[in-house]
């Protein structure tokens, strides 16, 4: 009896050591990993709808555009300079032959029938073979009448003065005329386009702007037999060169009726065929 009250002792005193000898698992909680709650691109919200990282939004946080200055243009060249090379030889816009707008004449001008009107085709190429052009105008004002008029030709990009020069009016209204001077430096290149302007201050003007302006084209193109051959008949396709040597003609003989005849086609061709029966002047008197 003793003996089996010994062995159950022994079994109570193994077990109360194995379970003291157990790990103590009540301070264990399982938890998550940290980056399995997130996602580089996409993050949840609290009710487990995905939202867009802001720092990875394109449309929160747009690249930055370099910024971009305009380009400053360049100066403009206003010496003289005859055959000029010009960038563009694109066919410019139709002239403005007559004043128009804001040009019309101001109440310091005398009051007239005609108004002052260039001598050219509207519609653009209008050609010259000659590097050294004459150019035509009507105006209606006698020498007492202005201050003084201006003629400037400038390239087609409006950058390079060729010829610029004030001038004084005959007595007589009519239709008068300037030369480019005969130097090299005021030569025409071939191939390109000029654009020439015409200022007229009347009496009275106290300052430099125009009372009456307008303007006209003229490109250089070269000599051919057929070139001279449209001179010679007058042919509008050569303006400046027909309309040179009709009017030269006619200051020579302004009674020759077959040069009258082809002076008022010439004219007509051109919309102006009521001035062919205005007086045909000359050259203006150029200030030296």
């Amino acid at each position: 009896m003793y003996k089996i009250q010994l062995q159950l002792m022994l079994v109570l005193i193994w077990t109360i050591d194995s379970v003291a000898a157990l790990p103590n698992y009540t301070n264990y909680a399982v938890s998550a990993p940290n980056n399995l709650s997130k996602n580089p691109q996409i993050e949840g919200d609290r009710n487990g709808k995905p939202q867009r990282n802001p720092e990875k939004n394109p449309e929160k946080n747009p690249e930055r555009k370099p910024d971009i200055k305009p380009a400053t243009s360049p100066d403009k060249n206003t010496k003289p300079g005859g055959a000029q090379k010009v960038s563009t030889t694109k066919t410019p816009p139709d002239s403005n032959t007559t004043p128009g707008g804001g040009l019309d004449p101001s109440k310091k001008c005398k009051s007239t029938n005609r108004v002052l009107t260039l001598l050219t085709p509207r519609k653009n190429p209008v050609l010259t073979t000659s590097s050294h052009p004459t150019f035509w105008f009507y105006i209606p004002y006698a020498a007492e009448d202005i201050k003084r008029g201006e003629f400037v030709l400038v390239t087609q990009d409006e950058k390079t003065l060729i010829y610029e020069t004030a001038f004084q009016l005959p007595k007589t209204p009519g239709i008068v005329n300037i030369s480019l001077p005969a130097s090299a430096e005021f030569a025409l290149a071939e191939g390109q386009f000029y654009h020439w302007y015409l200022r007229i201050y009347c009496r009275g003007n106290t300052n430099n702007r125009a009372d009456l302006s307008a303007d006209g084209w003229v490109k250089k193109v070269a000599a051919t037999p057929e070139t001279e051959r449209l001179i010679n008949a007058g042919s509008p396709d050569i303006w400046y060169d027909s309309l040179t040597r009709l009017g030269n003609l006619l200051l020579t003989a302004p009674q020759d009726a077959k040069l009258r005849s082809d002076w008022h086609k010439l004219l007509e061709s051109i919309g102006e065929k009521e001035l062919s029966q205005e007086p045909l002047v000359g050259p203006v008197l150029v200030n030296n």
